[in-house]
């Protein structure tokens, strides 16, 4: 395998030139073709006695797109470590134009690297730890929202009190007699904004 590094005016874009005898890839396909031969099934012939000309003819074209995919991808791999690129992305191949009888592949990669990034150093710098101060009224804050979020009522059988949730259950009645489309109905109401209390704090029967 051959390669060739281009510069290009991206400062993070690299192309490679790769050849790759064209002796290889035949004897690759050789390869793989014999071995498909011993497994092969063709109607009229016993699975491993297809004539290899018949399985070449049938599988030929699809057996040298796979060397050939693979050969690419082996030899660009092995072209970037040689450079130790970091590629970032995937390549773009573009084959070169062969004339018949041509003993090279050859295709040009372009891809990206990653840039390199040098450390400053960094033993003079100081860094601040920022420090939040907790007071008292803080924490009573948060258990203020805690309560309000997670509290939970039980029906008590005592006067209505400032803060209490209360189901009302009403019927509206024009001169003593429902209007059209009246039911009865349940709703909740607040009888004012005070802060509601912890479950065990409202557990206290009338």
């Amino acid at each position: 395998m051959q390669q060739a590094v281009q510069n290009t005016p991206s400062p993070l874009e690299r192309n490679i030139t790769v050849s790759v005898p064209v002796a290889q890839i035949e004897a690759e396909i050789n390869s793989r073709l014999k071995k498909l031969a011993r497994t092969a099934k063709m109607q009229g012939f016993r699975p491993g006695h297809v004539p290899m000309k018949i399985v070449e003819r049938q599988y030929g074209y699809q057996v040298r797109q796979e060397v050939v995919s693979d050969t690419v991808q082996r030899s660009f791999a092995d072209a970037v470590k040689d450079q130790n690129y970091r590629v970032a992305g995937y390549p773009r191949f573009q084959p070169a134009q062969a004339n018949d009888g041509a003993e090279k592949l050859e295709y040009t990669a372009t891809f990206e690297v990653y840039p390199e990034v040098a450390l400053g150093d960094v033993s003079s710098r100081k860094v601040e730890r920022p420090m939040t101060k907790v007071t008292d009224a803080n924490v009573e804050k948060t258990l203020e929202t805690l309560r309000k979020q997670r509290a939970k009522y039980e029906p008590v059988e005592r006067a209505a009190r400032d803060g209490d949730m209360v189901n009302v259950d009403f019927e509206g009645l024009i001169a003593g007699q429902p209007f059209d489309g009246n039911k009865a109905s349940n709703f909740t109401i607040v009888l004012a904004r005070s802060a509601c209390c912890l479950p065990s704090k409202r557990r206290s029967p009338a």
